[in-house]
C-alpha cells in the first residue's frame, strides 16, 4: 500500500511539473520564429505609385504619349538610423506612338541603391536620398525599333521624405529616376507610398 501511495504521489508531482517545464523549455517552433525575427530585424519592404515620364521624343510618331501611371516595389535593410541599402523594381509608363513601327515600348528598371537618411524624430520625419546603379530595359513590344530599343546600365537616384506616424509603418513621398545612358532615355517618377519595417 505504501508503494502504491508513493507511486501516486510521484505521478502527481510529475504532472504538476509539466506546465512549468513546458513554459521554461522553448519549443522548436518558437526558436525558429526567434531566429527569423532576428534575421529580419531592420529589414523593410515598400511600394510606391505615382506619375512617371520617359523623356523621349520620336520624330515619326503621330501620337507621342510617354507619360502616365508608374509604380515601384522594393526591399531593403537599415544598417543604422542614417543608412540603408535596398533593391527595387520600377515600372514606368508604356510609350505609345501611333505608328506602324511598334505597338509601344515597355520601360522598366532594376536598381540597387545606397540610402542616406537624416532623421528628425521631433517632427516624425526622415528626409533621404538614394544613389546607385540600375539596369534599364527599353524594348519595343513587337521587336521593332523606335528611337532607342535596348537594355543598359544607368545611374539611379532619388530624393524624398518619410513620414513616421507609427512604429513599423511609414509613408514616403519621393522623386526618383534613371539618367539617359547608352541609348536608354531618362525616366522619372513622382510617387507616394508605404513602407513596413520588420522587427
Amino acid at each position: 500500500m505504501k508503494r502504491i501511495t508513493v507511486l501516486i504521489l510521484a505521478g502527481i508531482a510529475v504532472l504538476l511539473s509539466l506546465p512549468t517545464f513546458a513554459k521554461s523549455a522553448p519549443s522548436a517552433t518558437n526558436t525558429r520564429f526567434s531566429k527569423l525575427n532576428t534575421l529580419l530585424k531592420n529589414a523593410y519592404v515598400d511600394g510606391n505609385v505615382g506619375a512617371g515620364k520617359v523623356k523621349e521624343d520620336i520624330r515619326v510618331a503621330r501620337n507621342d504619349n510617354n507619360e502616365g501611371v508608374a509604380w515601384n516595389i522594393g526591399a531593403g535593410y537599415k544598417f543604422c538610423a542614417y543608412g540603408a541599402a535596398e533593391f527595387s523594381y520600377s515600372r514606368y509608363h508604356d510609350e505609345e506612338f501611333g505608328n506602324n513601327t511598334a505597338r509601344g515600348i515597355d520601360n522598366k528598371s532594376y536598381q540597387v541603391a545606397a540610402k542616406a537618411i537624416y532623421p528628425l524624430p521631433q517632427w516624425k520625419l526622415a528626409p533621404f536620398v538614394k544613389l546607385g546603379p540600375a539596369w534599364v530595359t527599353h524594348t519595343a513590344r513587337d521587336g521593332g525599333r523606335v528611337g532607342s530599343d535596348m537594355d543598359g546600365f544607368a545611374i539611379y537616384s532619388a530624393a524624398g521624405v518619410a513620414v513616421l506616424p507609427w512604429n513599423n509603418v511609414s509613408m514616403n513621398f519621393q522623386v526618383s529616376g534613371t539618367r539617359n545612358h547608352a541609348g536608354t532615355p531618362a525616366m522619372y517618377m513622382y510617387s507616394a507610398g508605404l513602407s513596413y519595417m520588420f522587427g
